[in-house]
C-alpha cells in the first residue's frame, strides 16, 4: 500500500514496525511540525482489525483501511471491477482473492461490518 501511496512522507507513531500496526497518532502533536516545516497538506488514513459478518451467520477478522479517495487519499489500484466514483460512504473495495472467504460476489453485494451495512 505503502508503494501505491500518493505521499512523500509517513507520519506514525514512534516505534511503528509496518503498515498493519493500528496505533493511535495524536493530530495535535504529531501534525504541529508539518505545519511550521512547509508542508502543506496532511491526510489521515485509518486503519484496523474489524469482523466481517459472514452469510453463513459466522465472522471473519478483516483489516481495513480507510481514506478519502475525493481528496487525494489512499485508492485502490488495480480495479477489476466498478470505479473510484463507486467508493461512496459505507461501500469498499475488496481483493477478489478475498471473495469466497468472506462469503461475497463482488460489485453490488451487500456486508456487514462492525454491525454496520457496507455494500
Amino acid at each position: 500500500m505503502i508503494d501505491h501511496a500518493p505521499a512523500d512522507l509517513w507520519i506514525v507513531p514512534l516505534g511503528t514496525k509496518c503498515f498493519e500496526d493500528p496505533s493511535l497518532v495524536n493530530e495535535r502533536e504529531d501534525f504541529e511540525p508539518c505545519r511550521s516545516n512547509g508542508i502543506t497538506e496532511a491526510l489521515p488514513i485509518v486503519i484496523g482489525f474489524a469482523q466481517w459478518r459472514l452469510p453463513s451467520g459466522g465472522t471473519a477478522p478483516v483489516f481495513i483501511v480507510s481514506s478519502d479517495t475525493r481528496v487525494g487519499g489512499l485508492r485502490p489500484w488495480n480495479l477489476v471491477e466498478g470505479s473510484l466514483a463507486d467508493l461512496v460512504p459505507g461501500a469498499v473495495a475488496i481483493d477478489q482473492s478475498y471473495f469466497d472467504r468472506l462469503g461475497t460476489k463482488g460489485l453490488g453485494a451487500s456486508a456487514e461490518i462492525r454491525d454496520q451495512r457496507s455494500k
